[in-house]
């Protein structure tokens, strides 16, 4: 069991809180359970249950926990994966506590090119009957170039472009620069009004954008207990972007 704490100033009081990491024989991360920390007093506000098979994550599924101890489900992620271990489908779920059900919210389909490169992402939103394309494009050293965004159109049954990204790099970052890889990263509940876990490594630094590109938060998975709290967020479509290494994760989240 691994366990890290957090501090932070909010509107003059210092919040503090803790997650508890918990493995399995295999090193896997197979639960997940977050408390805020009130004097001497750690209270469980919710917590994620882990499937690994093959060392990937086939699903999760998380909860929140009331004041009055009641456990009332939020989120499931199923995965799908290539033959070469990357994820290829995910499949995002809410809870309807009516008909105490899980009800499919987002489908996020990933596309790779020869080298393993994250190619093309299409993210279709099912409850608002919408979908979003990427499309990713490379330097010679495998560093991300262009991304190119579209809408679907459904009166013409068309691509709409929506925005394009461009990436440069300096001279220094090209020589030293080993090639950045650019993976899919599982983000759940997704949509979302208030926090969402991101399946990224520990040390990873991460990065959230509106659709105009505009940095909104940033900070290190290790001081965020592996949550991003989007309840301060305006309701809308948000890119998380975040880098551990050489390697770049891309997600995209709806906000409530």
């Amino acid at each position: 069991m691994l366990e890290t704490q957090t501090s932070a100033f909010i509107a003059g009081q210092i919040i503090q809180g803790k997650a508890l990491y918990f493995y399995d024989a295999a090193k896997n991360n197979t639960k997940t359970e977050t408390y805020t920390i009130q004097g001497e007093v750690s209270t469980l506000n919710g917590f994620a249950v882990y499937t690994i098979e093959n060392g990937k994550l086939a699903n999760s599924t998380t909860y929140s926990v009331s004041p009055t101890k009641d456990t009332l489900p939020i989120g499931r992620l199923l995965n799908q994966y290539t033959s070469s271990g990357l994820v290829s489908k995910a499949e995002s779920f809410t809870w309807d506590s009516t008909a105490r059900s899980w009800v499919l919210s987002a489908i996020t389909q990933n596309e790779y090119d020869a080298n393993q490169r994250l190619s093309s992402r299409v993210f279709s939103f099912v409850q608002l009957d919408q979908k979003d394309r990427s499309d990713f494009f490379y330097t010679a050293k495998n560093d991300i170039a262009i991304d190119v965004n579209y809408r679907w159109n459904a009166a013409t049954t068309s691509w709409t472009l929506e925005s394009k990204g461009f990436y440069f790099y300096d001279q220094a970052s090209a020589l030293h620069s080993p090639g950045f890889q650019v993976r899919t990263m599982a983000i759940s509940p997704n949509p979302s009004a208030g926090k969402i876990r991101l399946d990224l490594p520990p040390n990873a630094s991460f990065q959230v954008l509106n659709t105009a590109g505009k940095l909104i938060s940033s900070g290190q998975m290790n001081q965020q207990n592996g949550e991003i709290d989007l309840s301060s967020f305006p309701a809308g479509v948000y890119w998380i972007r975040a880098r551990e290494g050489a390697i770049n994760f891309v997600g995209r989240v709806i906000k409530q």
